[in-house]
Formats: structure tokens, sequence, C-alpha cells
């Protein structure tokens, strides 16, 4: 038992002793700072959380702010916050944060869907909370909201996300109430409370104590973490311990004790820890331990939270503001006392060196220290170094110089070099070693110098007259050899050369390479040259074309110091203004975002998975890591959407009501209907937020608004739109976020609105004024129905009268007349036969008066207006005149609807025409059958077709067509509108059809 526990010791101290021994590192990161000047609301950051719209919450002793990677909204007692000391958060539905605050309980934070976060209610009800001073709200995995007081615990107890009670601990292990700090989970069930007395453990419904061993004296725990391993940390005032298989240790650092409080734990994955301390940050990983202080870019006085987002970038909140350190971010290397002046990174098959106005240096472990192999060119402005074999080329600012173990020698313009300044050196596939100068090209082949101007080789074939001048007198700076041995070398004007056995060509405008003044050179893996250019970007040339790439299609600047290719295919570009990486999709810019000062940045290469850079002021290098790999998509959501003169009235569902319990706070939502806006205030303005803080000025969007826009937008960094007097209708509006890598958010975020029509364009106002109209037109007509019919019953009375008084007034008088001629002509004895005749006459006319009279009285008496009162009159003529000739009638007539009625005028003329015809037959045609039809036609043509036909002798049409009866009964049925037709010969009888229109 003894040796067992000795072993267990030993392996501890074995443990410890490995981790306080290999702090070595002494690179620099770069930790992007904001404070109170960029937005902060207050620089002492309590605590830190992220929410699910992917929004940082930073709470202060002076309020709150929100951050969503574009700006900072801020919380203080003007805007509801009741209590400015925030001390923790907990988001329990989307859009809804509990905000814990030291002296005011919980503030309920609410965000609508189109509009800013709110408090729309503070949690400070003893029936709810023990104490209103709340240091920490947190949730178990169960559900289980816990709330650390300054008196004690208080627990919602949730069941399948329905609360179910409120528990009230006051009372540990004895100790009555305590100040609990914080709250930590285990995955044994075990769970962990900073307190004021010590470290708090609760397991089977129990409270206790545990530290009493260490901590005699009961002194406050100020912060307790479990870790995935379920080792428990945790920390006083000037100690750091941790506790491990029951067993407490101090933690220590190089041998010595902390002695400084941990105030923040948070772990990445299962095999990093990272603590944060006075003035440190304190990274565990794989048994091994860094410390990120002051030497490492870290300058904050204290570590006060900190917190892993959805990105894995660490935000660090002291009392100066909140600090990020980017998961996957650039690394700076430690110059120490180095100061650089021309520097010049350079890589060899082993080794990174660089070259200096001071010599050689080497970074080793991320450290910068002089090479002291080669002291003796101190002096020298190193500018390329070549490693061959056991010779070693320098290219400086003072030729060449090249050292071994046996010699050093210095090519410079008195042994043929064209110029002292070098600028690259090389050595092709056949030993050949090229120098690149100020002055022109030269090269060493079996230990000559030659150059192209006062010792050169002949046999050299040049592609023109100038390309000679140019090698021999001009600035030349790169020089690549491919698989081939084929030389790429760059002038300062005047393009690119290609050096082929003994073929010397030169590319310029013809070829399409539109710039001359060449800055960099690169050979890929496909095998494409890329040329960078001072002002026209990058060209790539595939032995065939060359394509360009300029700041339209995504660089940062058109010139270009530098190229280089990672392990992953992507391809970096030094620029005047940072650095650019392009996959073959995406442009991707770095700058002082990444902490990258100077804008010029000089040189790059990448070597064992490494991408290397220099500027003038920085040595530092890229690591993609996993987090690219990931591929981690941005998220969008609506800041707020508002209309031009008016608020957006959204449709909430189950809104807070006075009285207040937390089953309540998991069931606010709000109405996804689509809102509907008034015709009049039709101008409509989005806000929008995509959230990555993997380089938060490279979010952007696309958007577009279905019912107006025919098409998405164009990718934009611009994060909100204006739409202007929208016609009515329905629309939605949907936009998507897009990260610095390409990555577009999983999903839209989508608004869906009505603008109304106006009132008068409206289905029920359209709808009642077409109503209105039919009631006016139905009231019109029915006004100039009741009008018609009291002028028709006005006529049908003086039609009435005038009947009447023709029957009784001046029918009685021509009847009296004739009567009386009678009278006398009986009674009388005339001897003159011409007075007889006379009386005869004058009783003749007047009985034909009475007859006509008697047809007027007929056609005015309203009583005698149906078709069937004039077939009855029709008939009774027919009878009297045809049967007083002893003519046969037969008659074809038909019975139509007992209310017929025939106009007065149509009546008046059928009737003419009729005994017109009949009184022809009687006298004329000898005929001993008379039939009469008479029909009304009710299709289209709605007529009265009257036929009468006789047996009789006829007449010839031709000598009889101008009598006075045809011509009379012809013009009678013209002027009504019809028609009439008389077929007749003699011997053959005669037969009239007429058709009059009923109107």
């Amino acid at each position: 038992m003894k040796s067992h526990s000795f072993k267990k010791f030993l392996l501890l101290l074995l443990f410890f002793t490995f981790i306080t021994a290999t702090n070595a590192f002494c690179q620099k990161y770069f930790f992007k700072k904001y404070t109170e000047a960029d937005g902060l609301v207050q620089g002492t950051v309590r605590e830190i959380y992220q929410d699910s719209k992917g929004r940082m919450w930073f709470g202060t002793v002076d309020g709150l702010s929100i951050y969503d990677g574009s700006e900072f909204i801020n919380y203080q007692q003007e805007d509801g916050l009741t209590v400015p000391i925030v001390s923790g958060f907990l988001e329990i539905s989307d859009g809804v944060m509990l905000v814990a605050t030291l002296g005011n309980g919980i503030e309920v934070f609410l965000k609508k869907p189109y509009q800013k976060d709110s408090v729309i209610y503070t949690i400070k009800e003893k029936e709810y909370i023990i104490d209103p001073r709340v240091n920490q709200i947190k949730r178990d995995k169960y559900g289980n909201i816990w709330i650390c007081t300054e008196v004690g615990i208080t627990k919602w107890l949730f069941e399948n996300n329905s609360f179910t009670k409120v528990i009230h601990e006051t009372n540990f292990d004895g100790l009555g109430e305590l100040q609990v700090y914080n709250v930590s989970f285990g995955q044994n069930e075990k769970v962990y409370f900073a307190t004021g007395k010590g470290l708090l453990e609760y397991s089977n419904n129990q409270y206790r104590l545990i530290d009493k061993e260490i901590n005699k004296k009961h002194e406050p725990v100020f912060y307790a973490f479990i870790d995935s391993k379920n080792t428990v940390w945790f920390s006083t005032l000037s100690k750091f311990y941790f506790l491990k298989e029951n067993k407490f240790h101090e933690f220590n650092l190089q041998g010595k004790s902390l002695e400084a409080a941990v105030n923040a734990i948070s772990e990445r994955n299962e095999n990093e820890l990272i603590i944060g301390s006075l003035g440190k940050i304190i990274v565990i990983k794989d048994n091994r331990i860094e410390v990120i202080d002051e030497k490492n870019g870290y300058t904050e006085k204290a570590s006060l939270s900190l917190f892993l987002d959805r990105e894995d970038n660490l935000w660090v909140g002291s009392l100066e503001g909140v600090s990020r350190l980017n998961r996957s971010s650039f690394r700076f290397i430690n110059n120490g006392s180095v100061v650089l002046n021309n520097p010049q990174l350079i890589k060899t098959d082993k080794q990174i060196f660089l070259g200096n106005s001071n010599g050689l240096f080497q970074i080793r472990n991320f450290n910068l220290a002089r090479s002291a192999e080669f002291n003796q060119i101190e002096s020298f402005r190193v500018i390329d170094y070549l490693k061959e074999g056991h010779n070693n080329w320098f290219a400086t600012n003072k030729g060449v110089i090249l050292i071994n173990s046996e010699k050093k020698i210095i090519y410079n313009e008195l042994n043929s070099l064209p110029h002292n300044f070098v600028y690259s050196i090389a050595k092709d596939l056949t030993g050949i070693i090229w120098i690149l100068t100020q002055g022109g090209l030269a090269y060493i082949k079996n230990g000559v110098l030659y150059n192209f101007k006062t010792k050169s080789e002949s046999g050299w074939k040049f592609s023109d007259l100038n390309c000679q001048n140019i090698l021999s007198s001009t600035s030349i700076r790169k020089v690549v050899v491919d698989s081939q041995n084929t030389k790429w070398i760059t002038t300062w004007r005047d393009g690119l050369v290609r050096i082929r056995n003994d073929s010397i060509y030169r590319f310029t405008e013809k070829d399409g390479l539109k710039d001359l003044r060449i800055r960099s050179l690169y050979l890929d893996s496909h095998n494409n040259l890329w040329v960078g250019t001072r002002f026209n970007g990058v060209y790539k040339y595939d032995g065939t074309t060359f394509f360009n790439y300029s700041t339209k299609d995504g660089l940062s600047s058109n010139w270009i110091f530098s190229i280089s290719e990672d392990y992953k295919g992507n391809y970096w570009f030094c620029t005047s203004k940072g650095i650019c990486r392009y996959d073959g999709k995406n442009w991707i810019i770095f700058g002082a975002a990444d902490g990258i000062y100077g804008g010029e940045i000089l040189n790059c290469f990448s070597k064992d998975g490494i991408v290397w850079f220099n500027s003038w002021e920085q040595i530092f290098y890229y690591l993609p890591d996993a987090t690219d790999e990931q591929k981690i998509k941005p998220t969008v959501f609506f800041k707020q959407i508002s209309l031009l003169e008016d608020k957006l009235q959204t449709h909430e569902e189950n809104f807070l009501p006075y009285k207040f319990t937390p089953s309540q706070l998991l069931n606010i939502k709000f109405k996804s209907d689509p809102v509907e806006i008034n015709y009049s205030n039709n101008t409509i303005i989005f806000e929008f937020s995509g959230t990555s803080y993997v380089g938060e000025k490279q979010v952007y969007y696309i958007y577009k608004l279905d019912g107006f826009d025919k098409n998405w937008t164009e990718k934009a960094s611009r994060n909100y739109v204006t739409y202007t007097h929208l016609p009515p209708g329905n629309y939605t509006f949907s936009v998507y976020s897009i990260n610095r890598f390409g990555e577009r958010s999983e999903t839209a975020a989508t608004f869906s609105f009505t603008i109304l029509s106006p009132f008068w364009l409206r289905w029920w106002f359209l709808a009642s004024i077409i109503l209105l109209f039919i009631l006016l037109i139905s009231s019109i007509n029915y006004l100039v129905y009741k009008s018609k019919i009291k002028e028709a019953l006005r006529i049908e009375k003086i039609r009435s009268k005038i009947s009447t008084d023709l029957h009784d007034e001046i029918g009685t008088s021509l009847s009296s007349i004739a009567i009386f001629t009678e009278l006398v002509k009986r009674e009388g004895k005339f001897k003159d036969e011409k007075m007889k005749e006379k009386l005869e006459r004058i009783e003749n006319t007047a009985r034909e008066l009475v007859d006509k009279m008697s047809d007027i009285v007929w056609m005015i008496n309203p009583g005698n207006d149906t078709f069937n009162d004039a077939l009855l009159k029709m008939k009774d003529y027919a009878l009297n005149i045809l049967e007083s000739k002893n003519i046969d009638i037969a008659f074809d007539l038909d019975e139509v609807e007992k209310n017929f009625v025939l106009p007065m005028e149509l009546r008046r003329n059928l009737l003419l025409i009729f005994k017109e015809l009949i009184t022809n037959a009687a006298k004329y045609s000898n005929a001993s059958l008379v039939r009469i039809g008479l029909k009304v036609i009710n299709d289209d043509s709605h007529k009265i077709v009257l036929v009468v036909e006789d047996d009789g002798i006829g007449f010839d049409l031709n000598l009889t067509l101008n009598g006075n009866g045809i011509n009379n009964i012809r013009q009678r049925t013209k002027n009504i509108g019809g028609t009439c037709k008389i077929v007749s010969a003699k011997g053959q009888g005669t037969k009239a059809t007429v058709e009059i229109p009923i109107v």
C-alpha cells in the first residue's frame, strides 16, 4: 500500500517536472484588442458569452456590450439595465438571454426577430431567487438552472423542458449561508462550487467542503473548474490547486507557486487547458505547458474571463477591455534585441535564415539569433544564401561571398561581377551558379565567372537586339530553375527572360505580358509560372498563355513582392497592402486586423507546412490547422428592420405576463406570419449581420427580395439595404452571409411581409364600390321604371278618356248623322235624284267614319293592347267581310302569352294591313276560300308573320303593281320596318306574306 502511494507520488512528480521544464517557446501572438475607444461599454470585462446568433456578450462593472463583428450595442442603466454590474449570461431559448447582475437579480433580455435586444423583465422575487446579488447563472446537462448568489444557491428544476419547482440552498455542511462564486459540472454527476469558505462539492444530494486538508482556515475559493478528465481545478487568492484521483496538488510553474488567483479556465477539446491568471495565460497541451505573457504579445495585467467561441477563437476579458486570439492565425517571431534593417527571409533544405543589414541570423524555436557559424559576414547586408554541399554562397550588398572550411572568396566588380549589389543566387541542374545583380546577370561555370558585357561566352542566341543589353547592364532580381533546367529570370522594367540551352528569349507585351516591371517569380507544383508585377497584379503562365489576376479579381494590391504555395495548394501573394491567399475560388486578405503592420510584405515561402513571411518590421508565419479544415459556416440574422416613418410591428406569442414563472422563459415565441405594412409607408430598411470572427471585417452578403428582385445580388460587405416605394404585393427578403473563407451561412435570414394596397384598391373597397354602383343603377332603373309605369298609367288613363270621348261624343254624333240621313231619305220624297244621291253619300261617309272611328277607339283603348286582342279584332273583321261574300275562311292562328303586348303603332299598322288584304280578297278575288295565318316568331328575329292566301282568279302583278291597295300595304309595312311579299298569277290565286319586327 505504501509502495503504491509512493509510485503514484513519483508519477505526479515526473508529470509536473516535465510540464514545467518545457516552456521554451517564445513566439509572439497577435491579440486583437477591443476597448472603450472601439465601442466597448467599459473596460473591466468580467464575463463573456456567445449566443445562438453568434454574437458576443461582454459583462462589465458598468453595463454590458453585444458585439456582432461590426459594432457594439451597449446597455447601461438608462437602457433598462437596472444594475450595471453584470456577472453572468445564460441563453435559455432563441432570443431569450438571462443576464445576472450583482444587486438586482436577473434581467431577461429579449431579441425580437426584427428589433434590437431589450429588457422585458427583472427576476428578483424571493420565490424564484434567494438573493438578488447573483455571481453566476449556469445550466446543467439535464436542463436545470443553477443560480449562485452571495448567500447561497437557487435551483430551477425542469423536466422535459417544463418547469417543476424551485429549491433554495442556504445551509451547507453546517456552515449556514455561503457566498457562492461559481459552479462547474463534472461528468461523474458531481458538482463543484467556489465559495467564500472553500471548495464545495455536491454529490448524492449532499453538500460538503472538501478542501479542508489544504485550506484549514477556510480561505475563499474564487474559481472552480472541472475538465473533461474530471480533474478539479480551483484557485484561492494566492494559490492554484487541482484535485486528481481524490488527491490535492498545488500547481506550479518552473517549481514556483503561481502566487496569483486564477479567474477563468476554458478547455479546448480534451487535451488543451487554457488558464487565465495575473498577467498571463497558461496553456497546458499534451503534457506541455506554454505561458503567454508580455513576451509573447499578451499585455493585459489580469485575465478576468475566458471564452472559446464556435470558431475556436479565444476571447480574454481583462481590466482594460477584451482581446481575441484567433485559433488559426499568424504567429510572430520575437526579434529580441535584433533591429530589423532590410530584412530578407531565406530558406535552405534544413534551416530558415534571416538576411539583415548586419549579417545573417537563424530562426530556432521561434526565436531570432545570430548565426555564429558565419560571423565573418556581420559587416555585410545579406540578401540571399545558397547552401551547396560544403560551399556557402552569400548574396550581399558588396558582392558574392563564398565560404567553406578551406577558403573565403569574394566576387565583385573587380573580378568581372556586373555590380556589387547582388539580389539573388541560384544553382541550376548542371551545377552552374547564377548571380543576379543591380547591373546585370552573371554566372560561374567550372569556377569561371562570366557576364553578358565584358566576359561573355559565344554562342548565345538572343530573341531581340535589346535582350543582351538588358542582361548586361540592367537590374536583374529573381531567378527560377524548372525541371527542364530552364532558367526564368526577371528584369526590373524589361520583362521576363527565359534561358533554355543557348537560346535566350524575352517575353514582352506581344506575348501577353502587359506589365514588364517584374517584382516576383514563382514556379508552382503544377509547373505554372507565376509572375508578379509592379502595376498589373500577377500573371500565371502555363507554357502557352499568360492569365492575369488583379485587384478586380480579389488582390488587395497590384504590386506583388513575393509569391508562394502551401501544402494545401493555396497560393500566397505578398503585396503592398498585406497578404492575399487564393485557393482557386476565393481570395482572402490578411492585414492589420491579423496583426500584420507596415503594409508592404517583402517575402514569403512555404517550408514544412508552414508559410513564412517578413515585412520591414516583422517576421511571422501561418500554420493552417484543423479550424481551416472544419469550414465553419457563419451565422446571419436581422439586427433590425424598420420603416421610414414608423416602427415595424411584429406578432408576439406567449409574451411574459406580469406574473412571472420560469417555464414561460422557454415558451416565448414569435409568429412567422407575414407582417402587413401600410401602403403609405412602403419604404423598408433591412439591417443584418453575419458573425464570423476569423476576419470579422471580411464578412460579405448576398440578398434578394422575392417579388421585386429578379436575381441575387453580387457579394458585398454592406450590411444594410433600403427598398423605397414598393408597390402593393407580397414579398420575402432573404440574406446569406459569407465569411472570408468563402463559406456561406447554413440558412438565410428571411422576412416575409405584405405591402397593403390603398383602401381604394383593396377587394372589399372595390366590391363595395361595385355593390354601390349596382345599387345605384338599380335605384335609377327602379325610379325610371317607376316613372315609366306612372307615365304609362297616365297615358293609359288619357287613352281611355280619349277612347271614351271619341266613342261617346264623335262616334255617337256620326251615328246620329247616318241615322238621320237614312230617316230623311226614307220619309222624304225627293224628285231630284241628285239630292237623293248626295244623301246616300252622306250616309255612307258617316257610316264609314263610324267604322274608322271604331278602329281608332279600339286602337287607343289600353284594354286592347295585347296580341290576343288584335287577334280577335282581326278575326271578327275577316268573318264579317268574307262571310257576306260567301267565302269560306280557314284560320291558322298562334296562341301566345296572355299578356303579350303589342305597341300601339304596330298594332294599328298590322290591323290596317290586314283589313286591306281582306278587303281586296273580298272585292276582287272571286275566291271560295281564304286562308289566314298569323304567327309570332320568338327566335333571334322576333317578328310577326301574317299570311293571307286565296284560291281566286289571281291577277297579273305587272299590271297591277302600282295599284293603291298594294302600294298602301307595302308602304305601311316599310314604315314599321317590315317586309311584304305578294305572289299571284291569273287563275292561280294570290298569296301575301307580311313580316313585321317586334321592337
